[in-house]
């Protein structure tokens, strides 16, 4: 852990109103206003207040999302603080949030929200209350922690987890600006790892077991990484901190938070971890070195998880300003940690830190500047951020490129992974890519001699699909889904799918289907019933409950066996 006074000052200021200069967003150029509608993938950036901490006025308006949007930006990161005046979150403070939410998911962002220290009363005495690491007979558990989960995490899930899927949890917990003695730090955000260690337990157990919302991500909130002074370590990129957070919590006699969702729960509380990498603030970086600081933060992780884990690492923020580096060495690292964060495959997330230059917070950390105007960073922002109809080499594939342009990011949302990573890949006959976060909710497009079509999730088609393993028994598509009957049809290479209220999804397969058998087990393709009878002609009546596989008793009598849909 290192000082990081200056780092942390100009951040902090970085929050003061930002008026004058969203009036001049609102008069956005034409630069910004004529590019045509382009999406992002698993990458964003951050852009300060999304809603105003002291009078509830709603920064991240319709326009900005849409420029945002327009610069390929796929995510974006907003900061849930409890506005002056509300001691709770309440519907109005609910509300403001509801706003600058809904504006960035119309213009086809996916959003991330952080729940920290601004999320709920308090200030870092009763953040460290009971803390391990200084009071003897501490195990870092306080009222603070139990309060922070189910006053603000929780009512914060519950009210948006149908829009918002990925929380962070704390910012920065390892930032301290003062070491008054050995092994006590204090300023910034800084919260001890046994604290720390109980915040994320409480907060996951919270949402993920007393409420059982399972669809959202709930990750350690970033660490500061940074090589202040020039010093490039395991301590320096926040890895030590989640080292000893991990640690205080697996030892029922330092902290034990760890322990008691793992004996309760066989998990550990965190879905993912957050890493924030503030390298050569004043020159060139290194991309070994950022490559370096994403291994050790993975390594602090996965050395509790096993390197088998399917948690990712978020880096939630990542920047150089112009005040301190010239136009041409912060484009330059920009393209020098993008291109370091696309070959590191355990890599969920990367936000940049951020949009646009802010005069009033002293901060010009912006690939925009305070005019709307792209700064040289600008295009290769664009370009690493952009995903929409590209492979993974880079090249593209203008049938799925098209499409995306035809219909835009409001509707598709951005390319996401899905287990084939967020880019173009083959699939069946032609190729694919997976989108989520816009108006037709989860989707892939398919492009094929056949044409380019889209399976969507706006009648439960595209989940459907996904889990009755459609490639191989449904096969590719032919056409986009057109008004049948009551409700709506698709057609696939083996048949088609059909909604309505009444029936929900049922598959009609247009090749004959066939019952598989092995060791008395029956099996068959999704969408059609069991039927049986004594004899081979008939007469044939459903066998009750019968879902594949099945297993046809030996001892049963001589039994004929047919499918109908």
């Amino acid at each position: 852990m290192m000082n990081r006074s200056q780092l942390c000052l100009e951040k902090q200021t970085s929050q003061f109103p930002r008026r004058w200069s969203f009036a001049a967003i609102w008069c956005a150029t034409l630069f910004l206003a004529t590019l045509a509608a382009r999406g992002g993938g698993p990458y964003g950036c951050d852009n300060g207040w999304a809603v105003d901490h002291s009078s509830g006025a709603v920064y991240l308006n319709s326009t900005l999302a849409r420029q945002m949007s327009a610069g390929e930006t796929g995510w974006i990161r907003i900061e849930m603080y409890l506005v002056s005046g509300h001691t709770n979150w309440d519907s109005t403070v609910l509300g403001y949030y509801d706003s600058a939410v809904n504006n960035a998911r119309n213009a086809g962002l996916q959003v991330l929200l952080l729940i920290d220290g601004g999320s709920w009363p308090g200030g870092q005495t009763v953040w460290t209350n009971n803390n391990s690491e200084n009071i003897p007979g501490g195990n870092g558990d306080n009222a603070y922690v139990g309060a922070f989960a189910t006053n603000a995490v929780w009512p914060i899930v519950q009210h948006f987890h149908d829009r918002v899927k990925v929380y962070e949890i704390w910012n920065e917990p390892n930032c301290w600006n003062s070491s008054p003695a050995p092994g006590v730090y204090t300023g910034c955000t800084y919260i001890y790892p046994s604290n720390f260690g109980w915040l994320l337990g409480r907060s996951w157990e919270a949402v993920h077991i007393t409420h059982q919302i399972s669809d959202v991500t709930l990750f350690f909130g970033g660490v500061f990484g940074h090589n202040i002074s020039g010093v490039t370590s395991y301590g320096n990129a926040g890895a030590q901190y989640i080292d000893d957070t991990y640690n205080t919590g697996t030892n029922t006699s330092k902290g034990g938070s760890f322990a008691y969702i793992k004996t309760n729960y066989n998990a550990y509380p965190l879905d993912g971890v957050g890493e924030h990498v503030y390298l050569s603030q004043g020159g060139t970086v290194s991309g070994a070195t950022f490559r370096q600081y994403e291994d050790w933060v993975r390594q602090a992780y996965t050395k509790y998880e096993t390197t088998n884990t399917p948690k990712r690492t978020f880096i939630t923020e990542f920047g150089w300003t112009t005040a301190s580096v010239s136009p041409a060495v912060q484009d330059s690292n920009l393209i020098t940690s993008f291109s370091a964060i696309n070959a590191t495959p355990y890599v969920q997330m990367a936000i940049w830190f951020q949009w646009a230059d802010n005069p009033a917070g002293s901060m010009y950390y912006g690939v925009t500047n305070t005019s709307s105007g792209p700064k040289l960073s600008y295009m290769d922002y664009e370009k690493y951020e952009r995903f929409e109809g590209i492979y993974s080499n880079a090249t593209t594939n203008v049938s799925i490129q098209n499409y995306f342009a035809s219909l835009g990011q409001p509707a598709l949302g951005d390319p996401f992974d899905n287990g084939h990573g967020p880019w173009v890949y083959a699939f069946l006959n032609g190729f694919a890519q997976d989108y989520d976060g816009g108006s037709h909710k989860k989707l892939t497009v398919m492009t094929s001699t056949n044409g380019t079509f889209e399976l969507n999730d706006l009648h439960g088609l595209w989940s459907f699909y996904a889990t009755n393993n459609g490639a191989t028994n449904f096969g590719y598509l032919t056409d986009n889904a057109y008004t049948y009957g009551s409700g709506v049809r698709q057609d696939f290479w083996r048949g088609y799918l059909t909604w309505d209220a009444a029936s929900q999804v049922v598959w009609h397969s247009a090749v004959p289907p066939v019952i598989t058998f092995s060791n008395g087990v029956l099996a068959w393709p999704p969408g059609f019933f069991l039927q049986s009878a004594s004899e081979a002609a008939g007469p044939y009546a459903d066998v009750p409950g019968a879902t594949s596989p099945y297993t046809n008793s030996p001892s049963a009598p001589r039994q004929f066996f047919r499918l109908r849909n």
